[in-house]
């Protein structure tokens, strides 16, 4: 198989980091794992984003791969960039395809409440709640969560639930999986589909989430 090689971003999600793309394969001429910055108070996600443009190190044009709310953030981050298609793993290209219950959680912020203890174990929770995972799995999901700087995942929560993107963009490629409960698969415009992917699925399925990215980038 043949590959044009491109120069790829890649956006973990909310209390995610570099170890969410470690071992997958995707064949590229350089590569980034965006590092979330500290929001500044009051920060709009079209500043954040902007800033965050601007910590782009590779040459354009440029591939995004945003898993959860990384993916919302690749394609804020995209109007400042020159983009060639933005791949999105486990996330959203709407602010429509939310469940309605989320938007409640807009409404009344209960979690800006919590202290950071509180809300670390509370997303701890919702992780082995709504994704089954194994040792290995919960291991390293709990590892990324006890480091992640909590502001940026509180300001990110809030992004989510009141992002204003009514259409998806035209150069998004959705890849979700079929048992996501986060993000039900039912409300996405699925491009590619993966059989009994959870929400965690970049780590759990990674060789047919590798498999696949390279098919897109061939």
């Amino acid at each position: 198989m043949l590959y044009a090689m491109k120069n790829i971003v890649l956006f973990p999600g909310l209390a995610g980091d570099h170890r969410l793309f470690d071992r997958l394969v995707i064949p590229c001429l350089n590569r980034q794992v965006v590092v979330f910055l500290a929001p500044e108070k009051n920060e709009t996600l079209p500043s954040y984003a902007k800033r965050l443009a601007e910590t782009i190190q590779l040459g354009q044009p440029l591939v995004f791969i945003g898993v959860s709310f990384g993916g919302v953030l690749a394609q804020e981050v995209a109007k400042y960039c020159h983009t060639e298609k933005i791949i999105l793993i486990s996330s959203i290209s709407s602010n429509r395809q939310l469940p309605q219950v989320y938007r409640v959680f807009n409404i009344f912020p209960v979690y800006e409440w919590f202290s950071a203890v509180v809300l670390k174990k509370l997303i701890a929770w919702v992780g082995r709640k709504f994704t089954v995972k194994n040792e290995t799995e919960t291991a390293l999901f709990e590892a990324m969560l006890k480091e992640a700087d909590i502001s940026p995942i509180r300001w990110g929560i809030r992004q989510v639930l009141g992002w204003k993107q009514g259409s998806p963009s035209t150069d998004v490629i959705h890849i979700h999986g079929s048992n996501d409960r986060l993000f039900p698969i039912k409300y996405i415009p699925v491009n590619h589909t993966i059989h009994k992917g959870e929400h965690f699925m970049i780590i759990q399925q990674r060789e047919t989430i590798s498999a696949l990215l390279q098919s897109i980038l061939a």
